[in-house]
């Protein structure tokens, strides 16, 4: 039901068939937006008692990790390369191409100001981001923290599509796995501290920032329930149009000695 609304509303409002357009028409014609070759991406199968789980490796040969930007200057903010900026969500939100992509149309959804990448997401972070959920069938994330695997301090969360189905893929399973439940959970496939919630129904409700506002509230009581401190631990948020993931992160190399941000608990991960 909640699934069917959400793709009826896609059609309805005129405000997301925009963006869609504008987003689709987008694409930069410089240096600043880099397709990622798919040959690049190998899947490595796991299984949790008698779950089946594939994880996406990408081995980006350019990709380097570096430590948080020390430049005064937030990549961020204007003035912009050309091509990398979309569009404004909103008053305080601005979409982006990704200058580093993961994966082809990896998008950046920035406040317009500078706020700290360790500050607690809020209202209008939720607003923009899930306008941009429902415009694009894809993920968001946000990487909160030294531990969470952020490299840049100004506030921002991601932004990719989904990949082709697959029964096995971990966003795949947890679309499936939350409509079993009704409030927070742990999901048994993962041993580390964690919540899953399945997101409200939206039916009817039209203004982006009373969707926010429903969404804020719910992650607040997913990091309260994790005791996880407020810009003093690091975290990592992962969601969909049917549910928010909250991890609490002690350490950045988790998995197998790899560092690794929120999207690792979607099931990809970058070399």
């Amino acid at each position: 039901m909640l699934e069917r609304t959400l793709a009826e509303d896609r059609l309805k409002s005129k405000e997301i068939i925009e963006l869609k357009q504008i987003i689709n028409g987008s694409k930069p014609k410089s240096k600043v937006y880099v397709e990622v070759n798919p040959g690049e991406e190998i899947t490595v199968p796991a299984k949790k008692g008698q779950t089946s789980v594939n994880f996406i490796f990408t081995h980006m040969e350019t990709y380097n990790r570096k430590s948080p930007s020390q430049s005064k200057k937030s990549p961020f903010l204007p003035p912009f390369e050309t091509g990398q900026f979309i569009t404004d969500l909103s008053e305080t939100h601005r979409l982006l191409y990704n200058k580093r992509p993961v994966v082809d149309n990896h998008l950046l959804i920035v406040t317009s100001s500078f706020e700290e990448q360790t500050d607690p997401l809020n209202l209008h972070d939720f607003s923009a981001a899930y306008k941009v959920l429902l415009t694009m069938n894809g993920v968001c994330y946000f990487n909160s923290g030294r531990h969470s695997g952020s490299t840049q301090p100004h506030k921002h969360l991601q932004w990719i599509p989904k990949p082709k189905e697959d029964k096995s893929e971990i966003v795949t399973l947890l679309d499936e796995e939350v409509i079993l439940h009704e409030k927070p959970f742990r999901w048994p496939i993962y041993s580390f501290a964690h919540l899953i919630a399945p997101l409200p129904n939206f039916e009817g409700i039209k203004n982006n920032d009373e969707i926010g506002a429903r969404l804020v509230e719910l992650y607040l009581e997913m990091m309260e329930n994790l005791k996880i401190k407020k810009k003093i631990d690091s975290h990592n948020l992962v969601m969909d149009e049917k549910w928010m993931m909250v991890v609490k992160r002690s350490k950045e190399n988790t998995f197998h000695n790899i560092n690794v941000n929120a999207l690792a608990f979607a099931g990809r991960i970058s070399l």
